[in-house]
């Protein structure tokens, strides 16, 4: 088996895992909770920093390793693609960021810290993608689909 199909298979076994195992359970574990869990927040913070990490491995070696790589620079795409790209990093920011609140909130954290740290899940993970582009020669880091990101996330 190759390199990317062993780490498609990990990632649907990871989705599996994670999302299906809650209809094959009866444990109340996967109740939205009242108050602060400890518990499923520990659970989350690893479940979702390890997600994260293969996530960017698996963009890293399935999209840029196809393409030459470069040091860090900048590009301003602004005037491409119809605007159509910074309407994708918004919408992708924001349904990344609303799917981050939900998690969030699964553990009883507070309406703030699910605005906090749900919400900047989406900024976050698409500011990652742009750091990938700043190192290839192909694209560059844009400003304007940080900001892009952040309309998304507010």
């Amino acid at each position: 088996m190759n390199r990317t199909k062993k780490l498609s298979f990990f990632i649907i076994l990871i989705f599996n895992f994670v999302f299906l195992v809650n209809g094959f359970s009866q444990n109340t574990f996967w109740k939205k909770s009242d108050s602060l869990d400890l518990k499923k927040r520990k659970t989350l913070i690893f479940t979702g920093s390890s997600a994260y990490t293969v996530s960017m491995i698996g963009l890293n070696q399935l999209w840029y390793a196809k393409y030459p790589k470069s040091n860090f620079h900048t590009f301003n795409d602004n005037q491409e693609w119809l605007q159509m790209d910074k309407m994708g990093h918004a919408m992708t920011s924001y349904y990344v960021g609303k799917l981050g609140m939900e998690l969030v909130s699964w553990t009883g954290e507070s309406k703030q810290n699910q605005l906090i740290y749900g919400a900047g899940l989406g900024f976050a993970f698409l500011t990652t993608v742009e750091v990938f582009d700043g190192f290839s020669k192909e694209w560059g880091f844009s400003t304007g689909d940080i900001i892009a990101n952040a309309s998304g996330t507010g």
